[in-house]
């Protein structure tokens, strides 16, 4: 049987897709025999006809469980136990295999996130007040903080892959949560010496790091985790994401590929007051002096990010939501 609302994925029953990438696909899902419309979110991997694909895929989705399974934050999103016998008990698995699913492909359960993501809101809003856009970088900030404290990069922070919990309303507390923690898992922990296993740069070129095409050209985005600090990497996402919400467009445009990777490599993005006045010069050459530094060594930790970014926002990174338009 194929993936499709009604389709039983273990004790749950599918509702609609809400997600898809390479390796694998998000389906809101409800309890079998609950009342409620949306429980939960499932993330399933992808069947391949190859057989040695279709272990890529099932392998990333383990890995992606058991780290998500190791983390608690209120700014990650939260992976939940797959109930054994339709209760939670302490033979609950992390992930499991879909038995009634052609191919029996592997998936594990995250809290339903109905708020929709940033990239939403901005094709709706086009950019954010100083305020919306530093509180939702300095929540996800916390929660690449302690990823970071714990020897951890996520690798994959974009507009996308950041979701309210609920639904935003005009004057409403916002709730952004990091998710897709695939990349992430299959890094684990900063490699040490020797360590040959490889990390693949954000799907949306447009965040890609410059050390990446430095180190191996445009026509090689796959580099040596060794070669890198991945925390770096996390910090050009963070920079590239809050220069994109604050202007309503990206730091670096071009009309094909090879032109923007060159971009990316060789040009200095330009000023966020260019397309924002409101902007203080002071934060403008934090996120593209400092944040979008070409060279890993010159960009801030995460702590340095936060506190830079404390005084635009409110204290505990928790705004109200004010629609902006233009």
């Amino acid at each position: 049987m194929k993936l499709k609302p009604g389709v039983r994925i273990g004790p749950f029953l599918l509702r609609e897709k809400i997600g898809e990438g390479g390796m694998a696909q998000v389906w809101a899902a409800k309890l079998e025999g609950k009342k409620a419309q949306v429980d939960v979110a499932i993330k399933i991997s992808r069947v391949a006809s190859d057989p040695m694909r279709q272990k890529i895929h099932d392998t990333a989705i383990r890995d992606e469980a058991e780290l998500l399974s190791s983390l608690a934050h209120p700014r990650i999103v939260k992976m939940l136990p797959i109930p054994a016998r339709g209760k939670i008990r302490n033979d609950s698995v992390s992930a499991a295999r879909a038995i009634h699913v052609d191919g029996q492909p592997w998936y594990f359960v995250m809290e339903y996130l109905s708020g929709g993501t940033v990239e939403d809101y901005l094709k709706k809003y086009g950019k954010l007040s100083i305020p919306q856009a530093v509180n939702i970088v300095g929540n996800i900030g916390l929660g690449i903080r302690y990823l970071h404290n714990r020897g951890l990069a996520h690798n994959d922070i974009k507009a996308e892959n950041i979701v309210f919990r609920t639904p935003i309303q005009v004057g409403q507390q916002f709730d952004p949560v990091l998710i897709d923690f695939g990349i992430a898992a299959g890094v684990k922990r900063l490699a040490p010496p020797g360590n040959t296993s490889y990390i693949t740069p954000p799907e949306l070129l447009s965040y890609v790091y410059p050390e990446a095409l430095a180190e191996h050209r445009a026509n090689n985005l796959n580099i040596d985790k060794n070669d890198v600090d991945l925390t770096k990497i996390d910090i050009w996402a963070l920079g590239v994401l809050l220069y994109r919400m604050l202007t309503g467009r990206l730091p670096f445009r071009a009309r094909s590929l090879k032109s923007l990777l060159e971009k990316i490599a060789q040009m200095q993005p330009e000023k966020c007051q260019k397309y924002n006045p409101e902007i203080p010069s002071r934060l403008d050459d934090f996120i593209v002096g400092q944040m979008l530094s070409k060279r890993p060594d010159d960009r801030p930790g995460i702590n340095d990010v936060l506190s830079t970014l404390r005084p635009y926002g409110s204290e505990r990174y928790v705004g109200s939501v004010v629609a902006t338009k233009g």
